[in-house]
């Protein structure tokens, strides 16, 4: 039987373009962000269609069974945007649609702009240098601008789910302080005893470029309401609301292709 042909509506177009910086979302993920109150079957058929139309991709393997898009092949054209989707990692599937939900969140409670995926920069990276002088670096999970009391901040994002020790988080210091464009450097784990192990390295650390340079969060302290969200220096525990407001425009403060190229 004859796929039925689809016509690409606005709100099509915008998951389309949500997945070419999320990289790949659950069907959860996509109903809380572009298919709002509407029924979860209502959902699941209409992504259904675009992937008939190979404007979807559809893996199995999700979370508790969940399916998982990405774009397909006439995406590319539709968005005329140089995107390659080879697959998906399915050992960084947890961390990667973990990290989606923060993202999530931050916009949701309007306290970061501009975001721009770890996707993305690895992409950007691999495209300006050529295999043989492309040396290891660090690349958040996402970069975002937050207005906050002293100025407008351009914020790294990392989802951490495992303590990778201190030599490990060395190594990170010492690249994002390497990153001028980086303002502050957030984490977000599992446990409040893996907090407690970061912000201990942190304080030790004796090249460090400021007490408040690292924020670290759980994920139940980051996914609180506004009022109550939280995250910690290693001088003390702050709340979100108190030092940072949402942005009068949405576009107020862009992060520029030099401040990506500085994360890339």
């Amino acid at each position: 039987m004859a796929t039925r042909k689809v016509k690409v509506t606005a709100r099509d177009k915008q998951l389309l373009e949500g997945l070419s910086e999320f990289y790949h979302l659950s069907t959860r993920q996509i109903q809380t962000l572009y298919f709002h109150e509407i029924n979860k079957r209502t959902v699941l058929r209409r992504l259904r269609l675009l992937k008939g139309q190979e404007y979807l991709r559809r893996f199995k393997f999700g979370v508790n069974g969940e399916c998982i898009w990405s774009l397909g092949k006439k995406s590319e054209k539709l968005l005329a945007k140089d995107i390659k989707i080879h697959g998906i990692n399915r050992n960084s599937l947890e961390h990667d649609l973990k990290a989606n939900d923060l993202r999530i969140d931050l916009e949701r409670k309007e306290i970061g702009n501009n975001f721009i995926s770890g996707f993305n920069l690895r992409h950007q990276a691999s495209v300006n240098k050529s295999p043989y002088d492309r040396s290891p670096d660090t690349i958040p999970d996402w970069i975002f601008s937050m207005r906050m009391t002293n100025g407008v901040k351009i914020i790294a994002l990392e989802c951490e789910l495992n303590y990778k020790g201190k030599r490990r988080m060395h190594y990170v210091f010492e690249r994002y302080y390497k990153k001028s464009s980086i303002h502050h450097l957030w984490y977000v784990v599992p446990t409040e005893s893996f907090k407690r192990k970061l912000l201990k390295i942190f304080s030790e650390y004796p090249f460090k470029k400021s007490d408040s340079y690292l924020f670290v969060s759980t994920f139940s302290e980051f996914e609180k309401d506004l009022d109550k969200m939280m995250f910690s220096t290693i001088k003390t525990d702050i709340n979100v609301k108190k030092i940072c407001s949402p942005p009068a425009h949405k576009h107020e403060y862009r992060v520029s292709n030099q401040q990506k190229q500085g994360v890339a």
